[in-house]
C-alpha cells in the first residue's frame, strides 16, 4: 500500500470521525450503493472461558446453543494456555468435545489458533512462557502445528483462523509481527492446504493492507453502540459503503470478506459481571439487536458471526429471552419478532 493509498485511507477515517461527531452519519447511509446479499449465512462465536464467566455450565451452554438455537455456524477458540498447560504437552479435551458436538450437529467450524484469539484479556499464553521472544514463538509454532494436525481431518471443520486482529492493538498482549503471522499462516497452509485461512481486523479502524497477501480471506468487526472512553456512549454505526470502500481502497474484495465479530452484546467501560442486568439492557437490548439485523440485511456481507451468544443465554436464564428468541427464530428461519421492551 502506497502512501497515497494510506493518505486517502486516513482521510477516510478523519471524515467518518467528523460525521459521526456531527451526528448525522445514518444521513448518508445510501450514498455509496451496496448490493445486499441474496442470502446471510449467520454463526456465532463461542467461548467456553466467556460462558464461564457469566456463570454458566459451558458445556451446557453450548449444548443449547447448538440444539435450542439450532446453529449451524460456529467460530471456535484453540486457547494456547489450554491446549499446552505444561510445556510440550497437550491437551485437546476440551476443544475435542466442541469440534466433536458440532460433527454430530451438523455444524462447521471456524478454528482460532495463534497467542492472540477472541475474548479478554486476547493473549491467552501458557504460564511457563519465558522473556525469549524467540523462543515462545518457536512454542507457539509447535502448538499450532499440534492442533491443525489434531483438527485438520475434521468434519467440523470448515476454515482456519490465524490470530485475531494481530495489529490491531487492543488486549493485554505482546506486538505480534507481520513475520510472526506470516509463519503461523505458511505452517497451517503447509499442514492443511484443503481449508482456507482467514485474518481479522478491526472494521472500523484497522488497516486492512497488513494482511493483504497472507490470508485467503477477511475477517472484519462490525460494532454500532460503543463506548468511548472519552465521548462516552455511541451510536457510531458507519454506514455499510464504508466498509465496503474501506476493504476496496485497502486491497481487499468485500467478495473475501466476512464479518467474523458482529456486535450483539453491550460494550460497557466495566466488566459485564460488575454491571447489573438492567445496567446491561440500557446500553445493548432487544431493539438494537434488531436494528443491526436491519443494517446487516443491506450490508452487502454473506457471512456473519455474532458476538454474544454467552450473555443471549444469560440473558434468558435471568428472565430476559428476548433476544435469544429473536436469535432462535433468526437461526430457525422464522420471522424475527420485534419483542418487547417493557422489561427493560
Amino acid at each position: 500500500m502506497g502512501k497515497i493509498d494510506k493518505l486517502l485511507a486516513g482521510i477516510l477515517i478523519i471524515v467518518v470521525l467528523i460525521v459521526l461527531t456531527l451526528g448525522s452519519v445514518r444521513l448518508i447511509h445510501d450514498i455509496v450503493p451496496v448490493v445486499p446479499a441474496d442470502e446471510i449465512n449467520y454463526g456465532v462465536t463461542f467461548s467456553p472461558r466467556y460462558a464461564t464467566y457469566l456463570q454458566l455450565d459451558w458445556k451446557q451452554a453450548y449444548q443449547t446453543v447448538l440444539t435450542d438455537l439450532k446453529v449451524k455456524h460456529l467460530r471456535l477458540m484453540a486457547y494456547w494456555g489450554e491446549i499446552e498447560p505444561l510445556e510440550g504437552q497437550y491437551d485437546f479435551t476440551n476443544l475435542d468435545y466442541q469440534m466433536n458436538e458440532a460433527t454430530k450437529n451438523g455444524a462447521d467450524v471456524i478454528l482460532a489458533v495463534g497467542r492472540k484469539v477472541p475474548r479478554w484479556p486476547e493473549c491467552f499464553d501458557p504460564t511457563w512462557l519465558t522473556i525469549d521472544e524467540e523462543k515462545n514463538n518457536q512454542a507457539l509454532l509447535k502448538a499450532i502445528e499440534a492442533t491443525v494436525t489434531r483438527y485438520k481431518d475434521s468434519k467440523a471443520l470448515a476454515m482456519w483462523q490465524v490470530e485475531n486482529e494481530p495489529f490491531f492493538k487492543f488486549g493485554e498482549c505482546p506486538s505480534i509481527s507481520r513475520e510472526t503471522v506470516e509463519a503461523e499462516i505458511k505452517l497451517v497452509k503447509a499442514l492443511d492446504p484443503s481449508h482456507p485461512v482467514v485474518t481479522t481486523d478491526s472494521g472500523e479502524w484497522g488497516y486492512f493492507d497488513k494482511l493483504k497477501g497472507l490470508s485467503d480471506k477477511l475477517g472484519i468487526s462490525l460494532y454500532r453502540q460503543v463506548n468511548h472512553v472519552i465521548l462516552g456512549g455511541l451510536d457510531y454505526a458507519f454506514p455499510a459503503f464504508l466498509y465496503h470502500l474501506k476493504i476496496d481502497l485497502l486491497g481487499w474484495s468485500s467478495e473475501k470478506t466476512i464479518v467474523t465479530e458482529m456486535q450483539s452484546e453491550p460494550w460497557l467501560r466495566t466488566g459485564l459481571m460488575d454491571a447489573s442486568v438492567n445496567e446491561q439492557l440500557k446500553v445493548f437490548n432487544i431493539r438494537n439487536f434488531n436494528d443491526n439485523l436491519t443494517y446487516l440485511k443491506t450490508a452487502g456481507f454473506k457471512e456473519v458471526y455474532f458476538w454474544g451468544v454467552e450473555w443471549w443465554l444469560y440473558l434468558k436464564q435471568d428472565g430476559h429471552p428476548e433476544i435469544w428468541e429473536a436469535a432462535k427464530n433468526l437461526f430457525t428461519s422464522k420471522i424475527v419478532k420485534s419483542g418487547s421492551l417493557e422489561a427493560f
